[in-house]
């Protein structure tokens, strides 16, 4: 019962964000709760490596949650993502480990560096849908308003 309960929940929702949608957004929410500002290094560097994760597993299609640190940086490079993304993720994730695992105490530049890392990555390695012109939606860069009429001449 709780199971159908949370596809009826799911289906009102509407459709899921894609995956570089939710992690953006879930990135800001991050950034909002100012945990590495009141001491809360390992929460936020959790925080990250999560949604870096659940972001993995959505748009590349792997376990990203269940893996290490060096398993992710293997698995992105065997998927031939670009090399400065890759780098980028390998960092937050070096950084991150040593603060979850080696109690390091991140200096406030390296915090926004790791946030900063995680929005470049999502945004160099995020796969856009492209609108359909004719389909309600303007193509990129028309300006120019059509209006349909009975006759399919436009107005201008």
């Amino acid at each position: 019962l709780l199971k159908r309960g949370r596809g009826l929940l799911a289906a009102l929702r509407g459709p899921a964000d894609p995956p570089h949608v939710a992690a953006i957004k879930q990135l800001e929410k991050l950034h909002t709760q100012k945990l590495w500002q009141s001491g809360k290094s390992k929460q936020y560097y959790t925080g990250l490596t999560d949604i870096l994760r659940e972001y993995l597993a959505g748009r590349y299609n792997f376990q990203a949650m269940e893996m290490t640190s060096a398993e992710i940086i293997a698995r992105i490079r065997e998927l031939s993502v670009e090399e400065r993304a890759s780098k980028r993720l390998g960092s937050l994730l070096e950084v991150a480990d040593f603060v979850k695992f080696a109690k390091m105490n991140p200096l406030p530049d390296e915090n926004d560096l790791s946030l900063m890392n995680a929005y470049l990555f999502i945004n160099q390695t995020k796969v856009e849908e492209i609108p359909v012109p004719g389909e309600g939606e303007k193509a990129e860069g028309e300006v120019k308003s059509v209006e349909k009429n009975d006759s399919n001449i436009s107005k201008e």
